[in-house]
Parts: C-alpha cells; structure tokens; sequence
C-alpha cells in the first residue's frame, strides 16, 4: 500500500475523502479543504461547465496558498 506518511502534506477535497483516510502519525500534515464537487452541478450545459470553472479555480487558490505558504 501507499504510506501515506511518507508524504509531507495530505490535502483532501472532500469529506468523504477524509472518512477514508487512515489515521496518520503526523495528522498536523493533513490539510482539510472541503470544496463543491462538479459532478454533483445540475441544470444548462452552462451552469454545469461554470461549476467546474469554479472547482478549477478552487482547487487553483487552494494550491497557491500551500505553496505561499511552503515557500
């Protein structure tokens, strides 16, 4: 299996995620950043492309904060 530990940051996405994530040594290294799921956006194909823009730029500011704050 994957050791986890073995990594210096552990960043999910969401909450279902975590539920699965097993208990690490160093929990301080996980970082829990829920966001909307895309795949879950309803209505016109509009609505629908713009739920993944915003789960891309999401996920884009939840990088750049990490490497801000890494660097």
């Amino acid at each position: 299996g994957l050791d986890l530990d073995a990594f210096d940051l552990i960043v999910t996405l969401s909450r279902q995620s975590t539920l699965f994530l097993p208990v690490l040594k160093h929990p301080e290294r996980h970082m829990k950043t829920p966001i909307t799921d895309p795949m879950s956006a309803t209505g016109s194909p509009e609505k629908v492309y713009a739920a993944f823009v915003e789960g891309r730029d999401t996920i884009r500011e939840i990088v750049a904060r990490i490497v801000a704050e890494h660097v």
